[in-house]
C-alpha cells in the first residue's frame, strides 16, 4: 500500500484507512511557499496541508524490499543524513555504492536511472551540486518504491515545497537535505514505505 498526501488531499491506494493529523513539521525560517512563518509563530502553518492516512495492519501489507533495494536504501540514508547536516562527507562513497549495487544486480530490480543518478551524485564537487543531484536520485527511488509496492516499515517520503522535491529518510522527524541547518525542519511527511 502507498500513502500519499498533497495539500488537502489524502489518497490511500489499495487499503481502507483512518485519518490521523500531522504533527507540527515546520521550522523557523521557512519562506512564503511553506507558510512564511518564523520562530514566533504559534499556530501550525501547515494546517490544512493534509495528514497521513494510517492504514490498519492488514491493509499495510506490501512487498518486502529485495536485498539489493535494502542495500541501496542504507547507502541512500547515509547521503540524506550528510546533506541534512550540511556536509558531503561520505556522499561520494555512498553514491558509488548505490550505483554499483544497482548495476551489479543480475535481476535488474531497480530502474537503470537509479544507477545513473547515483553516478552523477558521486561526481558532485560541492554541497550545492550534491543537493541538486540528490533530487533526481530521490525521485527515482521514491517512484520505484511506490510502483513496486515496497513496504520496509522504516522509510518515509518527505516533501519540501521550497525545494520542489521529495526525499526518503528513516524516521518521521523532518530532516531536510536540501536546506540543511538553515531550514532543517521544513517539509512534510507524504508517504510511508
Amino acid at each position: 500500500m502507498r500513502i500519499v498526501t498533497r495539500s488537502l488531499m489524502v489518497v490511500a491506494v489499495g487499503a481502507a484507512f483512518t485519518f490521523a493529523g500531522t504533527s507540527p513539521l515546520w521550522a523557523a525560517g521557512c519562506s512564503a511557499s511553506c507558510g512564511g512563518h518564523g520562530a514566533e509563530t504559534k499556530a501550525d502553518p501547515h494546517a490544512g496541508h493534509g495528514g497521513v492516512a494510517v492504514a490498519s495492519e492488514a491493509a499495510q501489507a506490501g512487498k518486502p524490499a529485495p536485498a539489493v533495494v535494502s542495500g541501496v536504501l542504507e547507502q541512500y540514508a547515509k547521503i540524506q543524513t550528510a546533506l541534512a547536516g550540511d556536509s558531503t562527507d561520505g556522499v561520494r562513497e555512498a553514491a558509488q555504492a548505490i550505483a554499483k549495487q544497482a548495476k551489479d544486480d543480475s535481476n535488474k530490480t531497480l530502474p537503470a536511472d537509479v544507477a545513473a543518478h547515483a553516478e552523477i551524485l558521486a561526481k558532485a564537487n560541492d554541497l550545492a551540486a550534491a543537493r541538486t543531484a540528490f533530487k533526481a536520485l530521490s525521485a527515482s527511488l521514491s517512484r520505484y518504491l511506490s510502483t513496486a509496492n515496497i513496504q520496509t516499515g522504516h522509510y518515509f517520503q518527505m516533501h519540501c515545497g521550497m525545494a520542489k522535491a521529495d526525499w526518503l529518510q528513516t524516521d518521521k522527524d523532518v530532516k531536510n537535505p536540501y536546506y540543511g541547518g538553515s531550514m532543517l525542519r521544513c517539509g512534510q511527511l507524504v508517504a510511508a514505505f
